[in-house]
């Protein structure tokens, strides 16, 4: 899914990432809470995600307030996620500005541990997604 946030300069800034659940009017994904992602979203908690179908010739459009969701779920998908994929996540410092190719720690290295953060962008009608149509979900006025 795309996910698109806005950054305090007012600037939208979108990326690809995976959805790992829906659940309850919840789309659920994972970030470290170093990313830039994390960032925006703890300074500005309005999101959209879009979902591209090539074979429907469809997208889902969903917007929402994203919120980090309880430590035992970030810990449980970083559990499922395959051994290699965890190493990764631990290793890397995905989403930061690289100054200086030359200055980059030697592959394998690490900064320190990082574990996943989950947020989950809710809905506030509680209704799921629905495929083909104007945005799914939106925030009210209040």
């Amino acid at each position: 899914m795309s996910l698109a946030t806005v950054g305090a300069n007012g600037r939208p800034s979108a990326r690809i990432l995976s959805l790992k659940r829906l659940e309850a009017g919840s789309l659920v994904f994972t970030t470290g809470l170093w990313t830039r992602k994390a960032e925006e979203l703890g300074a500005n908690p309005l999101a959209a995600a879009v979902f591209h179908w090539p074979a429907l010739g469809r997208q889902a459009r969903v917007e929402g307030r994203a919120e980090v969701a309880e430590r035992e779920l970030a810990e449980e998908l970083f559990a499922a996620r395959p051994r290699h994929h965890q190493l990764q996540t631990l290793a890397s410092r995905q989403g930061a500005e690289i100054e200086d190719l030359s200055a980059s720690p030697p592959k394998g290295s690490s900064s320190g541990p990082k574990p996943p953060t989950v947020f989950t962008t809710a809905s506030p009608t509680g209704s799921p997604p629905t495929v083909g149509t104007t945005p799914a979900w939106r925030r009210s006025s209040s």
